[in-house]
């Protein structure tokens, strides 16, 4: 029970710093004390291992070259049965 308690904790932890930080664009929300809030807004400017991590996630997201593009490769939406029969054929 502790092990599921802390993964919960932390993903919420994590949502929150991240709504405060991001989302809020570092608007204080009513919850959180101001002493906490100038806190966390420093952690994402000085903090080397989250610039390191942020870093990293972000050449993650656009595959490894910050220079490249990568074409998306799913596209919503379905083909029909002749869409379908025509592909297989070519």
């Amino acid at each position: 029970m502790r092990r599921e308690f802390d993964r919960r904790a932390g993903t919420r932890l994590r949502d929150m710093f991240y709504t405060v930080t991001k989302k809020m664009k570092g608007a204080r929300p009513i919850w959180i004390t101001e002493d906490v809030h100038k806190e966390m807004m420093s952690i994402p400017d000085s903090d080397d291992t989250h610039k390191k991590r942020s870093a990293q996630n972000r050449r993650n997201r656009r595959g490894g070259n910050l220079d490249s593009v990568i074409e998306p490769t799913h596209f919503q939406g379905s083909a029909s049965a002749i869409q379908h029969a025509k592909k297989m054929v070519s």
